[in-house]
């Protein structure tokens, strides 16, 4: 009897897994297009984060509104600030610099260049998850996580590329020659296409890699029992906070994130076109905790 009900459990995770993975693949690829789209090149990054994070928050709550008693109960007796700090504060922190990173290079890459590269973050989290949770690959996975980052650098490279090229180019590679390319962000240096390629596959490359540590000890967390839409609640409302913070602290006491009388203020950079990106990110933020929970991290990156 108990191994016919753990087989339906399975059976019924499996199937959780397949919806929340394609849902979550339809969100993943559309992305980038609506972003381009719908928002204003000079709209504030920081504005566009915390909106999204304020979605996630509004979605987990009615998502949560909409389960049953018990579960709701279940879910308010457990919580706790200090558990709530233990467990969101390093992943939320890590996400909201991750979507910071992610607006960067939505605006320099295109979307195909941008979702091909955004797959090594499978890499960082099979890296991660073994260095945290100690999940070891299989012969032929660790194969496939091969193959996935060949393709990511030769689907990545420029159409006439040569091979020795690219390999001597990822030879003169140096932590000096990428922090002069992080420069240019800080700058705004990015006039030449070469620049604003070279921002973006820098940009996006580090949000792979904190994608990976955060999924790691998401990962962690959900596999302890923990609701996986009201965590994705917590981890919105501690990036919020640091987001906030950062941006009162980096403007000498003073949020520029809402300022209207700024240039890229939300009355001036803001239609309601932009809310189309802004809800469809928040809506994968969501679903990405789920597909977590059933699938797990290495798999959701194959499934994307």
């Amino acid at each position: 009897m108990t191994n016919k009900v753990n087989t339906v459990r399975e059976h019924s995770n499996t199937s959780k897994a397949l919806l929340y993975c394609s849902l979550l693949a339809l969100q993943f690829g559309l992305q980038p297009i609506l972003a381009k789209q719908f928002t204003a090149p000079t709209a504030s990054k920081e504005s566009i984060v915390v909106a999204t994070e304020m979605s996630k928050v509004f979605i987990a709550a009615s998502s949560l509104y909409s389960e049953d008693e018990t579960t709701r109960n279940n879910v308010v007796k457990s919580w706790s600030i200090k558990d709530y700090l233990q467990a969101a504060a390093l992943p939320a922190s890590l996400y909201a610099v991750q979507n910071m990173l992610m607006q960067t290079g939505y605006k320099y890459l295109d979307a195909m260049t941008l979702n091909l590269l955004n797959q090594t973050k499978t890499l960082s989290a099979a890296f991660f998850l073994f260095i945290i949770m100690g999940k070891r690959q299989s012969k032929v996975q660790l194969l496939a996580l091969l193959l996935l980052l060949c393709a990511a650098v030769i689907l990545t490279a420029p159409v006439d590329s040569n091979p020795l090229d690219m390999i001597q180019s990822l030879q003169g590679i140096s932590v000096a020659s990428i922090s002069a390319k992080l420069s240019t962000i800080v700058k705004g240096d990015s006039n030449s296409k070469a620049n604003e390629y070279a921002i973006g596959v820098i940009t996006i490359s580090a949000a792979s890699l904190i994608s990976g540590i955060s999924t790691a000890l998401t990962q962690r967390i959900l596999s302890r029992g923990r609701h996986a839409i009201t965590y994705s609640a917590e981890l919105a409302v501690f990036g919020i906070s640091v987001l906030m913070m950062g941006d009162i602290f980096s403007n000498s006491g003073r949020s520029t994130i809402f300022d209207f009388h700024s240039e890229k203020s939300l009355q001036n950079t803001w239609t309601l076109g932009t809310w189309i990106p802004v809800l469809t990110n928040a809506f994968g933020g969501i679903i990405v905790g789920l597909v977590t929970k059933y699938a797990g991290g290495v798999t959701k990156g194959f499934a994307l």
